[in-house]
């Protein structure tokens, strides 16, 4: 049986329950045959939408995207592949005239990408949120100039390709 407190300030699992009698993990679940792995793979999923359906879906992708999709409409990029790490993508981006607003797109997609892989590799995730905090904070500070911060954040996105295809 498993105890898992409901309550935010109850998150600490023995301190609601009491001590661990034993613990029964997925790890040992697989080793006894009683389950089967479980591997997980993050993707992203392309959809080729009907236009009619877009108003309807529009709104909702804009709140889930933090207004990315708004950042490519300012930019005047119509049909964006938010695929940060293809080149193709990256080209796009440093070839847009609106450098604040390429760096602040690029920024928005990092942060989100980082966050995906917190769930994979913390430390990896922490080494390049620590890569993008000093870059934007330069640029806040002025220190750099809009197309420098991109080429940062472009170099950034290439790491983290490469981290993919390392498997890490």
């Amino acid at each position: 049986m498993t105890g898992t407190p409901l309550e935010l300030a109850d998150r600490n699992t023995p301190h609601v329950f009491g001590d661990y009698i034993s613990i029964y993990d997925i790890q040992r679940a697989v080793e006894d045959g009683a389950t089967v792995p479980i591997y997980y793979e993050s993707r992203l999923a392309k959809l080729d939408l009907d236009e009619r359906e877009r108003p309807r879906i529009d709104p909702d992708l804009e709140e889930v995207t933090e207004g990315v999709l708004g950042l490519f409409a300012a930019a005047g990029v119509r049909k964006p592949d938010i695929c940060i790490l293809s080149e193709e993508f990256l080209a796009e981006v440093r070839g847009m005239q609106q450098k604040h607003l390429a760096a602040e797109l690029l920024r928005k997609l990092l942060d989100g990408e980082i966050r995906t892989r917190r769930r994979r590799n913390v430390v990896q995730a922490r080494s390049f949120a620590r890569l993008l905090e000093q870059a934007l904070r330069r640029y806040q500070n002025r220190a750099i100039e809009a197309a420098q911060v991109i080429e940062e954040f472009v170099a950034l996105a290439k790491e983290m390709r490469e981290a993919d295809r390392r498997g890490e």
